[in-house]
């Protein structure tokens, strides 16, 4: 992928970043500490997919963290934990995509590939980084901890992968059409 951000790449990635803000307010508040059950991964993973790891990770984790951050209003101490860190796994779809590309032939495959193993780990960093959050600031214990963020996490991780594997083939039609050769 090339590693240089055109404007066109900025234009996708903005739109992209303001449909998950979008996203990410249509939710299911679980508790009073945050969390959420949303579909706001979606148009980052696509980010990922479409523009590779390096986009990815600035669009989910750097634009996409900082002002969800701001908009959801619970202060700035939580940014490194539950913003950066756990959005940042978002961008290892397009991590696995990549490097797949030249080992496995069908788009498909690869792609539905790399959303499984990009979504588990995504998963996995998210629960990490909200359970470290959660125990910093709320000193929870580990096990409320994994408890607490498992429960939103987990579905909205759940939801998130059933879509994007529903969207595989418009993503690959578009992919087609709009990539520079």
């Amino acid at each position: 992928m090339n590693k240089k951000i055109s404007i066109y790449d900025i234009c996708e990635m903005a739109i992209l970043i303001a449909l998950a803000l979008i996203l990410d307010k249509l939710k299911i508040q679980i508790g009073t500490n945050g969390g959420s059950i949303n579909l706001s991964a979606i148009p980052l993973i696509i980010i990922s997919i479409r523009k590779g790891f390096l986009k990815g990770l600035i669009s989910s984790s750097i634009v996409f963290g900082i002002l969800s951050c701001i908009f959801d209003g619970y202060g700035l101490q939580f940014l490194p934990f539950d913003y950066i860190l756990a959005f940042s796994g978002y961008s290892l779809v397009g991590l696995f995509n990549g490097l797949l590309e030249k080992k496995i032939s069908g788009k498909e495959k690869r792609l539905f590939i790399s959303i499984t193993f990009g979504c588990i780990l995504s998963f996995l960093i998210r629960i990490i980084s909200h359970s470290l959050s959660s125990i910093i600031f709320y000193k929870f214990t580990i096990l409320e901890s994994l408890i607490y963020n498992f429960t939103y996490v987990s579905i909205s991780s759940a939801l998130c992968f059933a879509v994007l594997i529903a969207l595989i083939k418009p993503i690959i039609v578009i992919n087609d059409k709009f990539s520079k050769k």
